[in-house]
């Protein structure tokens, strides 16, 4: 299989307690890929174990009022490094990731790519990844709060400011990003 759970352009789909091990590409995808039609509309990926996918765990595309709770993604990257988050938010809004852990993926934890609006975090754990909280564009609207990001390779929190402007479109308080080794 590429994808292990996909859904595009659908509205009120839940995915929970699910064990995926060892996808081709991603764990779960869910998104307006197309970039036809609304994408998908309130979802939530709750509960999930996703481990050892060749490319991303979860990963939501430009999809509207997504909720990412509780779950554990762990060891994706396999076949594709550059590709290996845990969980990865691209585009969209209304995003929140709740509680989730995120270990050991060849990447990133968490990344955010591609200016989400109103993408919220609080309480995630990264760690062992390459990069633990990415927010690589650093223009979307990210909250970030009581996250811990510790432990990772190469940084723990990048372009997730400490220091805040006023204006600016990222606020974070409260989160453990713990000295880069």
């Amino acid at each position: 299989l590429s994808n292990s759970i996909y859904c595009d352009n659908t509205e009120n789909v839940v995915i929970k307690n699910n064990i995926i091990d060892g996808t081709a590409k991603n764990g779960v995808l869910i998104g307006g890929s197309d970039n036809e039609g609304p994408g998908c509309v309130n979802t939530t990926i709750q509960g999930n174990t996703i481990s050892s996918s060749g490319q991303g765990g979860i990963v939501v595309v430009a999809a509207t009022n997504t909720m990412v709770q509780d779950n554990i993604s762990n060891f994706n990257g396999q076949t594709d490094a550059g590709f290996g988050q845990g969980i990865v938010v691209a585009g969209g809004d209304k995003t929140t990731l709740l509680g989730n852990s995120c270990v050991g993926n060849s990447y990133a934890g968490i990344l955010t790519v591609e200016s989400p609006t109103n993408t919220f975090m609080q309480n995630n754990t990264t760690t062992q990844n390459d990069f633990g909280i990415v927010d690589a564009d650093a223009i979307g609207e990210v909250t970030a709060f009581f996250n811990k990001s510790c432990d990772n390779t190469t940084a723990n929190c990048i372009d997730i400011p400490l220091v805040l402007q006023p204006g600016d479109p990222v606020t974070m308080g409260a989160n453990l990003c713990c000295y880069d080794r």
